[in-house]
């Protein structure tokens, strides 16, 4: 079950619908978190656009997924991508068919990128590589020592 937009009059049975939800900062005004959803399930609309987007303080897109059927799937590009957002740059690109990393035949699962340069710093099979993303450290950083 879904609900319609307001200005939605009339859907002609050739039209899909998908519902875009946005989630505003009651402070600043930013948005925070935006998903669209097709038929209450995760999707990604036919203009390739990210069916979720999570946004960073200043409201610029940091994190973006694309879904089909409410699993991780792209097959365009990455279906999830991390992004630098003073510079734009992909920093971390994560590749996925059918909720499952593609097929390394078809092409690294993960590439790593420097957040400042764009240069590839890694890339593989998801299982050979360290879970990173803007808001953990890979696994082999040193701690700080007290």
């Amino acid at each position: 079950m879904y609900s319609l937009p307001l200005s939605v009059k009339y859907i002609k049975p050739s039209e899909d619908v998908y519902v875009t939800e946005t989630v505003y900062d009651r402070n600043t005004g930013l948005r925070t978190f935006q998903r669209t959803t097709f038929n209450g399930l995760r999707q990604s609309p036919p203009d390739d656009s990210p069916s979720e987007i999570v946004f960073d303080k200043l409201g610029r897109p940091q994190q973006l997924e694309w879904h089909h059927k409410d699993e991780l799937h792209r097959t365009a590009g990455p279906a999830t991508v991390f992004r630098n957002t003073e510079s734009g740059i992909h920093t971390s690109e994560r590749f996925y068919i059918a909720g499952r990393p593609r097929d390394p035949s078809l092409g690294p699962q993960v590439i790593r990128r420097d957040p400042r340069t764009g240069e590839i710093k890694a890339q593989g099979r998801e299982c050979d590589m360290d879970y990173e993303t803007p808001f953990t450290k890979p696994a082999n950083t040193p701690k700080p020592t007290l």
